[in-house]
């Protein structure tokens, strides 16, 4: 049930967020005297429209996928006042790197509310302390634990305190990190208190591949779920992780994502050679196939890895 409502908040929190960068190209657009033409929602198929008093047609779309804004003349080569493609090469750098920008903002925003409030300790000790200063060691508990995780299979419960590993004593949570790293794919004895009993689990760890690379699949059905039963904490800090990660991506000079628009629009304009309406296709095409591709093998590797 956890990874259901997780799946369900991620992918609102996914739109949000794609959403916002969407409406930074549109103001951009509309400022810089760049017609937009449609907003949407989600993808098609078209579920609700509605025409706005500012021109715009606003969608609301079947697939929950993020966003999008429909410019006039998107290509290069259109010339008509309006269009995208005549505006100036200032112009339409701002219109690219409007959606970047948001989502740093949002980042920044979320970051600073979490700045003010706080983060959870993730290690203990973090800051240094003067030398003649006893500093107080707290036992390693289990503060949340996510579904169909070794730990939770083995028995281990939310309250647990980590005593050992293999026999050999945890102290700290940075010892604990240590201690699994250093083992996984492996199955190791873990002794904990639970109400003032000791208790003992076989834990099969995790191999190293199988936290490495999540995909949309993987944040919606692992990591949300897990963050979500972390807390709103945990939940903001990551959004705004999330929403950097789409900034920086969308900064990269890839064909078919913001980066590579300006980019492919930069070596145009310093070339002093025109970007026809067919060649800019090919380009953005290319990049927008090996994009899907790459989504496609790491959403494979995403639902074997929830299946296991």
């Amino acid at each position: 049930m956890m990874v259901i409502f997780g799946i369900i908040l991620g992918l609102l929190i996914l739109v949000l967020l794609v959403v916002i960068h969407e409406l930074g190209h549109a103001i951009a657009a509309r400022r810089n005297g760049v017609v937009v033409e449609e907003f949407g929602i989600g993808f098609p198929p078209r579920a609700w429209s509605k025409k706005l008093k500012n021109g715009v047609l606003f969608t609301l779309n079947w697939l929950p996928l993020g966003g999008f804004v429909k410019l006039q003349g998107e290509h290069d080569a259109a010339d008509q006042p309006g269009d995208y493609g005549a505006a100036t090469f200032w112009q339409k750098t701002k219109i690219l790197l409007a959606g970047v920008a948001v989502n740093w903002v949002a980042a920044g925003f979320l970051l600073t509310i979490l700045a003010w409030t706080g983060l959870p300790k993730i290690l203990p000790n973090q800051f240094s302390v003067p030398s003649d200063t006893t500093v107080a060691s707290s036992p390693v508990r289990i503060l949340s634990t996510a579904d169909n995780y070794p730990a939770v299979t083995a028995g281990i419960r939310e309250g647990d305190i980590i005593q050992s590993i293999d026999g050999q004593a945890v102290e700290t949570v940075e010892e604990f990190v240590d201690m699994t790293v250093a083992a996984r794919g492996e199955t190791v004895s873990v002794a904990y208190e639970r109400a003032g009993d000791l208790m003992t689990s076989q834990v099969r760890l995790r191999d190293a591949d199988s936290a490495g690379v999540a995909g949309p699949i993987g944040i919606l059905g692992v990591i949300f779920p897990a963050a979500g039963q972390a807390g709103l904490t945990q939940l903001t800090f990551l959004t705004a992780i999330i929403s950097l990660t789409l900034a920086v991506m969308n900064a990269l000079p890839i064909p078919a994502l913001d980066g590579g628009r300006w980019f492919v629009t930069a070596i145009f304009k310093l070339l002093r050679k025109p970007l026809t309406k067919d060649l800019e296709e090919k380009i953005h095409g290319t990049g927008f196939m090996l994009l899907i591709g790459l989504i496609i093998l790491v959403t494979i590797a995403d639902v074997g890895k929830l299946f296991n």
